[in-house]
């Protein structure tokens, strides 16, 4: 009897099974980690301008002028020419640094604080229709409890 190399047809199938199975298993838990990693960079890209625009907002302050923030959407794509404005240039050129083609910003209020002061929250997402919102304050955690674009979500 001749020695016979290779792998008969019943291994190949069952080392293919095995592949296929791992597969369907480690695709969409792969998948998961990339909407957690999304998820985690619109928040930080959102606490980013949050930061730049409480900063501004306390500048004001000091100086002692009145600075109302309510409702203003920056276009952080490239697409539009940068504000002119202090505040939207400031939260342009901070988000911008990042990369061309770094999202859209809603800064909105979600109440008074005890002075009576509007309390801020700051929204972000890739481009228009984009269901993944990053949020600050109160981020969310999880991929499936993400708050609507323009809506305060408390928790």
């Amino acid at each position: 009897m001749k020695n016979k190399k290779g792998f008969t047809l019943v291994e190949l199938v069952i080392v293919i099974a095995i592949v296929g199975v791992l597969a369907a298993i480690l695709v969409p838990m792969m998948m998961g980690y990339v909407r957690k990693a999304r998820l985690r960079q619109c928040n930080a890209n959102a606490k980013v301008a949050y930061n730049v625009v409480t900063g501004v907002q306390g500048q004001k302050m000091i100086d002692g002028e009145d600075y109302a923030i309510s409702d203003i959407v920056i276009d952080c794509r490239g697409d539009e020419p940068v504000p002119n404005d202090e505040l939207g240039r400031m939260v342009y050129n901070s988000i911008a640094a990042n990369a061309k083609n770094s999202g859209i910003m809603y800064i909105g209020t979600r109440g008074k604080d005890d002075n009576g002061d509007d309390l801020l929250y700051v929204q972000w997402i890739m481009k228009p229709g984009d269901t993944m919102v990053g949020q600050y304050p109160n981020a969310s955690n999880s991929v499936d409890n993400v708050p609507t674009w323009k809506t305060y979500k408390a928790d």
